[in-house]
């Protein structure tokens, strides 16, 4: 069996075989560093979770993306090797490209974007495997070997851009818009993430520098201000007499819906928004990122509006400052709670209540708590009041439902 490269050992024997095909074919372009590029692509692949490493063999959904990471850097399909790709990549391969020629144009392309995913005439696998690859690709841009592989200039390979800054300053916006939603709706919190981040760092590249630079500083803080989430939620279960249950992803909460009671809860926890999303959010706020208000923070959800009120008035009266003066932490001051649930927010309609903390101990970071009913998650997840950047992707009109039941066809079909 082939060797896999480093990095990649767990990939079944029939993708490693894949590998050493596209290791061959881009010697003999004397495309090598192209290659090098597709293999950072595939550990992206496998490191967000779009492609499912396996030593007894691969599915074929697997395995038809790998074969696409392979060979998505050629432009057309002159120079693939046809003889030794699937039968399914031939229609594959041009949905790609249409994503990849949206990807690199200037200006508002959204409706195109919105039209391609809503296209009933491409297959479901055909579409998500294209999806997948681009989002792939998109977190690994800011890699050495993607520069290396962008420069190279030869007919039909990897030809999209004149420049890399030119790669860097488009795909920055569908990297937000199109790609970091896409991610989520699948729980793929580390691709979303790495997407965010390189939009962020080719938007603000001072800015991104200096706050990776001062990150590392912040991070006992918020280790701490995690360690006071987690307590402030035992206490919760032992002072109200609750059954917390507790997700760790936004999307995975919703399969503790059926069990929630007036003695029952759900929380999604969010224990660190990430260096991107706090750039993002201290830019358009215009304060510094040790003031962004949810470096970390959890949502409960529970079953009526009586006990969410409970909830809340336990927050913040007793259980945050609770928690964190077990922690060491005095110097807290908990902000009168947003009541979006009796004021909802306009527009969205958005519902939920909010309470931030404030603390000039440097030793912990700010934490957000959310309380909703299960409704109001529902209304915010998938509903008119869905809420963050995806106000400002154009995916915000049934797309997330329409690419959860073809995502759902397709699993079920392999």
């Amino acid at each position: 069996m082939p060797s896999a490269p480093a990095g990649l050992p767990s990939l079944s024997h029939e993708i490693q075989a894949k590998m050493e095909d596209a290791k061959s074919h881009y010697e003999r372009l004397g495309a090598q560093d192209v290659y090098a590029h597709a293999c950072d692509v595939l550990r992206a692949a496998v490191r967000g979770k779009l492609l499912l490493p396996s030593s007894n063999g691969a599915d074929p959904f697997s395995l038809r993306l790998a074969e696409l990471i392979l060979y998505h850097s050629f432009e057309n399909d002159t120079y693939l090797p046809s003889p030794a790709l699937t039968s399914g990549f031939g229609r594959v391969f041009p949905v790609h490209t249409a994503l990849k020629r949206l990807d690199s144009m200037e200006g508002d392309r959204s409706e195109d974007y919105v039209r391609l995913l809503r296209d009933r005439s491409i297959d479901p696998a055909d579409l998500i495997v294209a999806l997948y690859a681009r989002i792939a690709d998109m977190m690994t841009v800011h890699e050495k070997t993607t520069r290396q592989a962008a420069s190279i200039r030869m007919p039909g390979v990897f030809a999209m851009h004149e420049s890399w800054d030119q790669v860097k300053t488009a795909w920055a916006d569908p990297m937000l818009r199109v790609y970091c939603p896409i991610a989520d709706w699948g729980a793929q919190t580390v691709a979303y993430r790495d997407m965010r981040d390189n939009a962020i760092r080719y938007l603000y590249p001072e800015e991104f520098g200096k706050t990776v630079a001062e990150m590392q500083k912040w991070m006992p803080a918020l280790a701490r201000t995690n360690d006071i989430l987690q307590t402030t939620l035992a206490l919760m279960s032992r002072r109200l007499n609750l059954r917390v249950l507790v997700a760790n992803h936004y999307s995975e909460v919703s399969q503790a819906f059926p069990e929630l009671d007036d003695r029952t809860v759900a929380v999604s926890l969010k224990p660190f928004k990430g260096i991107g999303g706090l750039l993002n959010k201290s830019i358009k706020k215009g304060v510094p990122i040790e003031k962004v208000h949810d470096w970390t923070g959890f949502t409960v959800i529970t079953d009526t509006e009586e006990r969410m009120y409970d909830v809340v008035t336990f927050l913040h009266d007793a259980g945050i400052r609770a928690a964190a003066s077990e922690a060491g932490i005095t110097d807290l001051c908990i902000l009168p709670p947003v009541d979006y649930a009796r004021n909802p927010k306009p527009v969205t309609h958005y519902r939920s209540v909010h309470i931030d903390t404030v603390s000039r101990d440097p030793r912990m970071v700010p934490l957000e708590a959310i309380v909703r009913t299960k409704r109001m998650h529902e209304e915010a997840d998938e509903g008119t009041a869905g809420h963050d950047i995806y106000k400002l992707s154009p995916l915000r009109n049934g797309e997330r439902k329409s690419f959860l039941q073809r995502l759902g066809e397709i699993t079920s079909s392999f």
